[in-house]
């Protein structure tokens, strides 16, 4: 997955990929890249909070207060 760099003390980077091979769906896997270690993937979560996220004025804000406990998650990295 291509992740995007961003401007944060907690999170380095951040990806989106759709869940089926239609790009145009709106729903799919977002991958966190933290600062301090550990790369996790969130699934099932829309289009719109991965656009919300890159848009956050605090991204390490709004992972915490609208992806953590969320969505389902597993570490891959």
């Amino acid at each position: 997955m291509i992740r995007e760099p961003l401007r944060s003390s907690n999170v380095s980077s951040v990806g989106w990929e759709a869940k089926q091979e239609d790009e145009d769906a709106d729903m799919g896997t977002l991958e966190i890249e933290f600062v301090k270690g550990g790369i996790y993937q969130y699934q099932n979560v829309p289009r719109g909070v991965y656009e919300q996220l890159l848009g956050a004025s605090s991204p390490g804000k709004f992972v915490r207060s609208d992806i953590i406990d969320q969505f389902d998650h597993e570490r891959v990295g």
